[in-house]
């Protein structure tokens, strides 16, 4: 593996990015940012692919140590939200970190579902700390020549 540890410097510059684009999706897409306030704001935000095959959408989530019961799938005005809780376990005072990364606390996600999807057949399935919710597409209409009696 190649040393990249020249790279090192540009780590805080990332996430400072990183917070700009967040900031930015919320002023494009206000309802993401009120619901993520309400209440209970979200403090972390799993990673998702999102990929399109010939009948469907697939969302794929990596939510691990998060059981099931713990997660909340919703759909509402063309839009999903994924939405759960990575509860942190308690440890003994005498640990003593060196290094904590992982996330805990309440998460969401919203995304715009596309206009061709089928909203009222969206299933989701876990296992394994992973999420994969299907949406299927609706069928293309094609162009047809309509004949004037």
């Amino acid at each position: 593996m190649p040393d990249m540890s020249h790279l090192r410097p540009l780590l805080p510059v990332r996430s400072g990015l990183s917070r700009e684009i967040d900031r930015l999706f919320g002023d494009f897409f206000p309802s993401f940012a009120e619901r993520e306030t309400e209440e209970a704001p979200a403090l972390w935000s799993p990673r998702l692919d999102m990929s399109e095959k010939d009948k469907e959408f697939l969302i794929t989530l990596d939510l691990p140590g998060i059981p099931k019961e713990d997660v909340a799938v919703h759909v509402e005005d063309h839009q999903l939200t994924i939405s759960g809780e990575r509860k942190q376990e308690s440890h003994e005072e005498t640990e003593n970190y060196l290094r904590m990364e992982r996330s805990y606390g309440r998460f969401f996600r919203s995304i715009p579902m596309p206009k061709n999807s089928v909203t009222d057949k969206v299933k989701a399935e876990f296992k394994n700390g992973e999420m994969r919710i299907h949406i299927p597409k609706e069928k293309e209409t094609k162009p047809r020549k309509i004949s004037i009696d």
